[in-house]
């Protein structure tokens, strides 16, 4: 799946509800696997559209995914599971910080 190349700065990308979902999800499992975040947010028909939000979120490094095999017999099964990264929870303290700032002032 290839993603426009949109140089969107970190917090507008945050600003996708979706995104959010993922990441306070993410912020409880600690990792998750993209049909397991999907069944979570109870969009169980919509794997593509999650699976995208997570590579946009992995684009600007907000969450890493690794590899596993899942079921090893008799068909072995890869999937990707996702976890957040420290930048994550650090531009989410940066974005309510500004937040408070220019609602204070």
């Amino acid at each position: 799946m290839k993603i426009q190349d949109k140089s969107y700065d970190d917090d507008y990308v945050l600003l996708h509800p979706l995104r959010r979902k993922i990441i306070n999800l993410l912020q409880t499992d600690k990792e998750a696997y993209v049909k397991n975040i999907a069944r979570q947010l109870e969009m169980n028909d919509k794997d593509r559209l999650v699976g995208f939000h997570l590579k946009v979120l992995e684009k600007h490094g907000f969450v890493t995914g690794r590899y596993a095999i899942e079921n090893p017999t008799p068909v072995p099964t890869i999937v990707r599971y996702y976890s957040l990264t420290p930048k994550t929870n650090e531009t989410l303290r940066n974005l309510a910080k500004n937040l408070q700032e220019n609602t204070t002032s």
